[in-house]
């Protein structure tokens, strides 16, 4: 279990669309004028889905991580959309739910997300089985063949996450 979540931080770091917006990731100033400022917007939310799932200037909590990164995306921010579907596609953070995930994914695909696609192509190699949403949207998954696949082959995740 615990490798499989190590597994999962690390496919999640590595589709990571940015860092934290409005500032340095390592200035825990953006945490605390967020968290004591109470009318928060979408940028407030992911920021802090950001913070918590990286455990810096807090302590590490998943779970929190997707409640703000939910929070954001029913404001409408595409990349905690993003993120809110893998971690339910992935069961982290909260229960694994691939029935939303793929409704998530499939909104996102149709407004040209480009990781969406990405995404949906990694996890028909990883799972050596071709993703509806590829299907559905005719993906072509050789245009991202060198990205996330070769970097995940290097480091030796991809095997370890076919072998779970």
């Amino acid at each position: 279990m615990a490798k499989f979540f190590s597994i999962t931080v690390a496919v999640l770091s590595l589709f990571w669309v940015g860092t934290i917006r409005a500032g340095d990731a390592t200035d825990c100033s953006i945490y605390q004028s967020i968290d004591k400022s109470g009318d928060l917007n979408s940028n407030d939310y992911y920021n802090l889905g950001v913070f918590y799932l990286r455990g810096e200037c807090v302590k590490e909590d998943v779970g929190k991580s997707f409640e703000y990164f939910f929070q954001a995306a029913k404001m409408r921010d595409y990349d905690a959309y993003f993120y809110s579907a893998l971690m339910l596609d992935l069961g982290v953070g909260v229960e694994k739910n691939t029935d939303i995930a793929n409704k998530m994914l499939d909104s996102l695909i149709k407004i040209s997300y480009s990781d969406a696609s990405e995404y949906v192509c990694f996890s028909s190699r990883a799972e050596n089985k071709t993703h509806d949403l590829v299907v559905k949207h005719k993906i072509d998954c050789s245009e991202y063949e060198g990205g996330v696949n070769s970097i995940l082959h290097e480091l030796g995740v991809l095997e370890s996450f076919k072998s779970q």
